[in-house]
Parts: structure tokens; C-alpha cells; sequence
């Protein structure tokens, strides 16, 4: 549960409501008959790290609180096959964010302290279902099935210094320059992932992914749709979607903010066997055309896992 948004320009009242959304699912309603923080036992909880990352920065935020605490770490690092003790924690049930050395963030949710003796153990399981927990640099050698990206035609070349963004758990893969601010959060059964690109461009990406194997492509662009009416985007245009392959489809459109800011986007939406995704991605209207190549950059090189909806690899 991501519980603030630092991203300016295009999408940031989107992110904004995306964060709503977070909040609503996993809001702060009182639970009845549940103890205070104040009433509650305290311990002291091990955190050992099992994983192959480094945690530099640990937050707590009790399940049915919107707000993070402190950082628990300071100046402390919690290395791979180290630990790091908690002390006076109340017992409850917390959501923990896990931040990396590159600022790669991660929400574990539902996690029970003080359920027993063992304190908390921090796995790659944990981590690696959490998009940007990857190795910068190229694309992830761990994907569990035959990649499928998008016709040569409709990629560009991609600078050298861009890193690569992964969902191992969803089944997908795009990269994005260095220096990109990146979040991610799941929303009822919902992956998205948000994200902003350094300036100058400071472009705006949102990524949807989730399961529904009924849908078509035509259903994808009316979902996206249906996130950016929902989202307060009013005057919303979507021009007629292009085939990239049996696999892909893209489309441009505008909308308006409550600010009455104006944008201008693209939605790319992609079919898997199983999973479905959305990409929208786009700028202010008056920074579009000048940062389209970049757009085009990113769409490009999105990239699904299991041979998409045609099944082939």
C-alpha cells in the first residue's frame, strides 16, 4: 500500500487516484473488538533477510493504518543473509515496505508479528513479485516462459543506460531511463505499477496487469478507459486502435484533468494466455511531442512472458 505520491506533470492527479483507490481497499476502518496499539502486546521481532537484495529502508504500517511509520533501520543496512532486530513492536498485523540501494520499493503485505517465536524472514519469494526488483541492465533471465515482444517495426532502439523493470509473478517486462521514480501496489487482485521519468521528459507510465482470460483487446481499451473516467479524468478521446500483432494493440487519446491541464497519452494493451495488460503512457499535452520518441522508447519494448494470446513464442 503505497501511501503518498511524489509525481509531478501528466498522471500525477492519475497516480493520485490510483493511491485512492489503495487507500479504499486498504483504508483505516476500525475493526470491532480489536485492541489499541497501545493495548497491545510489544516484542522484539528478528527480521532476517534471506533474500539475495539488501534492504537499506524498512517501514511498518499497521494493516488497517494508511499512514507508514519511520524508517526502523537509520543508518542500519540489513545485508543478504543478515538480520536486524525490532525492538518494543506492538503485536499486530502490518504491512511492510522494503526499500533496495537503487530506491526500488516493495509492500509485503499481511504480515503477523508476534504469530510465534521465529520473528519475520525476508525471502526472494517476497521480493521478486514486486515490479523493479530486478538487476538493472537487460532484460530478466529468470522469466518463466518464452518471451513475446512486440514486431521489430514497432520498437526503437533503447539507450544504453535505461534499466529494465520486471514482473516475474505477472509475466512481463519494459525498460525505462535511469533515474526513473517507480512504485508498485496491488489493488484488489489488481498489479499496478506507476511510474515517473526523470526531467526533463517527466513522463507518466501506469501499468496494469491482472487476470481475466474472457477478455479481449476491445475490453482492454474500454477498461483503460473506464480507469481514466474513474480516475476524474473527463473529456477522455481515444482514436481508433492499430493491430502491432495478434498479441498487441495501440491507441492514442487526450483527456483533461480537474486542473483542466490537458494530456496527451498512448494505451497499449497486450493479450496473454492467462493475463492481460495496460499500459498508459503519455505527458502533458504541451511537452508531448517533444518527448514522444522517448513514449515510443518505452511502449516498444514492453515484453510478456508466456507467448501471448497467440501462443506462440
Amino acid at each position: 500500500m503505497l501511501k503518498s505520491s511524489p509525481f509531478p506533470g501528466f498522471l500525477k492527479r492519475i497516480l493520485f487516484g490510483v493511491l485512492c483507490l489503495c487507500f479504499f481497499v486498504g483504508g483505516s476502518f476500525a475493526v470491532p473488538g480489536r485492541a489499541n496499539a497501545a493495548q497491545r502486546r510489544r516484542a522484539s521481532v528478528t527480521i532476517v533477510n534471506r533474500s539475495d537484495y539488501d534492504i537499506h529502508h524498512l517501514y511498518l504500517s499497521p494493516t488497517d493504518h494508511e499512514d507508514w511509520g519511520p524508517d526502523q533501520l537509520g543508518k542500519n543496512v540489513i545485508t543478504h543473509g543478515g538480520k536486524f532486530t525490532l525492538n518494543n513492536i506492538p503485536c499486530d498485523e502490518y504491512d511492510i515496505r522494503l526499500v533496495d540501494d537503487e530506491g526500488d520499493e516493495c509492500v509485503v503485505s499481511d504480515v503477523v508479528f508476534c504469530k510465534d517465536e521465529s520473528g519475520w524472514v525476508i525471502t526472494n519469494r517476497d521480493l521478486e513479485k514486486c515490479t523493479g526488483w530486478s538487476k538493472p541492465g537487460g532484460s530478466s533471465s529468470q522469466s518463466s516462459g518464452p518471451r513475446k515482444s512486440l514486431p521489430t517495426r514497432n520498437k526503437l532502439p533503447i539507450p544504453a543506460n535505461w534499466i529494465t523493470m520486471v514482473d516475474r509473478v505477472k509475466g512481463y517486462e519494459f525498460q525505462v531511463p535511469a533515474g526513473t521514480s517507480k512504485h508498485s501496489d496491488t489493488v484488489d487482485g489488481v498489479d499496478v505499477y506507476f511510474a515517473q521519468t526523470p526531467k526533463p521528459s517527466e513522463i507518466g507510465i501506469l501499468v496494469i496487469a491482472f487476470k481475466d482470460k474472457t477478455l479481449t483487446r476491445e475490453d482492454l481499451f474500454l477498461v483503460a478507459r473506464k480507469t481514466l473516467e474513474g480516475l476524474g479524468e473527463t473529456n477522455i478521446r481515444v482514436g481508433e486502435a492499430v493491430e502491432l500483432s495478434p498479441d498487441y494493440a495501440l491507441a492514442e487519446g487526450t483527456s483533461v484533468g480537474s486542473d483542466k491541464v490537458k494530456g496527451r497519452f498512448k494505451i497499449l494493451v497486450a493479450t496473454d494466455r492467462t493475463d492481460n495488460y495496460i499500459m498508459i503512457i503519455g505527458a502533458d499535452a504541451n511537452r508531448f511531442e517533444a518527448n514522444e520518441q522517448i513514449i515510443d522508447e518505452i511502449w516498444g519494448s514492453f515484453t510478456m512472458y508466456s507467448g501471448g494470446a497467440s501462443g506462440d513464442s
